[in-house]
């Protein structure tokens, strides 16, 4: 769907925290540049940093008075708390799109061979590289995964699997399996990622086994730019090789011959996955406002249940029941208002330019970007 960790790096400064105006008080390290020019602070005037320092856990207390350790816990409690806002606020634009049809998540998922092989049908060993050629969907919003190894070999031991990348010299993955299925077919787990660029390559060294592997393909016929192939997935492509060459590194793929009456004892779980993760940082600026929103709708709130039960010098001067209207406006009414109807105004009103996006991951295409009034 999206990764967690890319989205917070690249949206953590999309907008920014002012500093502290007591220069004697606690100083935030870090979050105060912004890309968008926004800052959190002006969303809502009870986004000051006394109030969030208000709910923040006593670091004055906890660091006996280092100034510097305080201001240091007090930036990352901050961090994390804006780092979660982010988070919440790209899942419910995703979730959006959800319920109107126009993203996708889980495309396919399942198994390359669904038989194991015949224990007699055994593959000859004459110390070669083996193994299958996978080639992923030439998407960047399009993720495959392998999910899990299967092996067959007619004797138990152990044998080294590794994930070569046609543009990589080096094994981008390697796992050590010890064989112990006596003949039948045994998975190993993994979390192999094929990103859409290049060809990979799942193999291991016929001569570094004891034995032979079990040929757990059926002999399929089917060809494709000359090449025999598995007629496999929607979006993905397997072929069985060998080589002569040397497994220590990526080998020359131009001399691979390819085979689909046997898989060399191989297997795999995959699944396909829609990835919206460029697309959101690459046009991260759409994204200030329902992102601002988030993180100062549960900063306040937060205020308003006070979780630490530390003194707030605005709770004299403000009631829960008009902060909360502050939030969540008049649910009774026709027009609720609040800082919750802003936000989902503000999701409703973004459409961004998805026009590189895999047709299977954005049905409806728009191209480009538009926008209506949150107001």
């Amino acid at each position: 769907m999206y990764n967690a960790s890319t989205i917070k790096t690249e949206l953590i400064g999309l907008l920014g925290w002012r500093q502290n105006e007591d220069s004697s008080g606690t100083q935030l390290t870090s979050l105060t540049t912004t890309s968008s020019g926004q800052y959190y602070n002006d969303i809502h005037p009870l986004l000051t940093i006394d109030n969030l320092l208000s709910i923040a856990p006593e670091y004055s207390r906890l660091h006996s008075g280092d100034q510097s350790a305080e201001n240091t816990a007090f930036t990352n409690w901050l961090q994390q708390k804006t780092e979660a806002g982010i988070i919440q606020a790209i899942q419910t634009w995703i979730n959006r799109k959800f319920e109107v049809k126009t993203a996708k998540n889980l495309l396919e998922r399942n198994v390359l061979f669904d038989t194991s092989g015949r224990i007699q049908g055994k593959d000859v060993n004459d110390s070669l590289v083996v193994g299958l050629e996978i080639i992923p969907p030439k998407s960047r919003s399009v993720q495959t995964k392998i999910e899990s190894i299967g092996i067959q070999l007619d004797t138990n031991q152990s044998v080294t699997v590794n994930l070569f990348h046609s543009q990589s010299n080096a094994a981008v993955q390697t796992q050590a399996i010890t064989y112990s299925g006596s003949g039948g077919l045994q998975w190993q787990t993994v979390d192999w990622t094929l990103d859409g660029t290049g060809t990979y390559f799942v193999a291991y060294d016929q001569g570094a086994i004891t034995g032979q592997s079990v040929n757990g393909a059926p002999n399929y016929t089917y060809y494709d730019r000359g090449l025999t192939k598995f007629p496999t997935g929607k979006f993905y492509q397997a072929t069985a090789f060998t080589n002569s060459g040397s497994f220590a590194s990526m080998w020359d793929t131009s001399r691979n011959s390819y085979t689909s009456s046997t898989s060399y004892g191989l297997n795999l779980k995959l699944n396909v996955q829609c990835d919206y993760t460029s697309f959101i940082t690459e046009q991260k600026t759409l994204f200030q406002d329902i992102v601002g929103l988030q993180v100062a709708i549960n900063l306040i709130r937060e205020m308003v249940y006070n979780p630490s039960s530390r003194i707030n010098r605005n709770q004299s001067n403000v009631s829960k029941n008009e902060v909360l209207f502050e939030l969540e406006g008049d649910t009774q009414g026709p027009r609720p208002g609040g800082l919750m109807d802003r936000l989902n105004k503000s999701i409703d009103a973004i459409t961004f330019d998805d026009s590189q996006i895999d047709k299977y991951c954005s049905p409806c295409r728009r191209r480009a970007v538009k926008y209506k009034s949150v107001g």
